[in-house]
């Protein structure tokens, strides 16, 4: 009988230890998933205040897209995978769209920001004017 209330102990022992951490990683699951849930209406309000709304669904669209796949779940672990991952799919890629009295062209100029720091604001504006017209 001594043996049964040792082992019991060591059994009741044990249990507790897994009900506590169970309880822990449960705890922390949920603290995750908050500040998972918190930096995606982040990242979102961020693209709705940089693009107009059709163009930030779209890319928030083929971002859910691509996180369906492995490779962007192992790329995802990473806080900058999921963005590269993303960026590979849809590099060299254009997304036009139609609106009323708007031009929005995202370029990228070899030297411009070197030059900007050394130019004068009027001559980087003129510099763009006779670029882009």
């Amino acid at each position: 009988t001594l043996a049964i209330v040792i082992v019991s102990l060591f059994v009741s022992r044990s249990n507790r230890k897994a009900f506590v951490n169970k309880k822990i990683i449960k705890a922390l699951t949920k603290q995750r998933e908050e500040t998972l849930m918190k930096q995606k209406k982040e990242s979102e309000s961020l693209l709705y205040s940089i693009f107009p709304k059709p163009v930030a669904r779209e890319l928030m669209r083929s971002q859910s897209e691509t996180e369906g796949t492995p490779e962007s779940f192992q790329s995802s672990l990473g806080s900058l995978g999921s963005l590269s991952s993303h960026a590979n799919k849809t590099f060299g890629r254009t997304v036009a769209r139609m609106h009323a009295n708007i031009t929005i062209l995202f370029t990228d100029i070899v030297g411009f920001t070197s030059m900007s720091q050394s130019c004068s604001p009027y001559n980087v504006m003129h510099f763009l004017h006779l670029l882009f017209t």
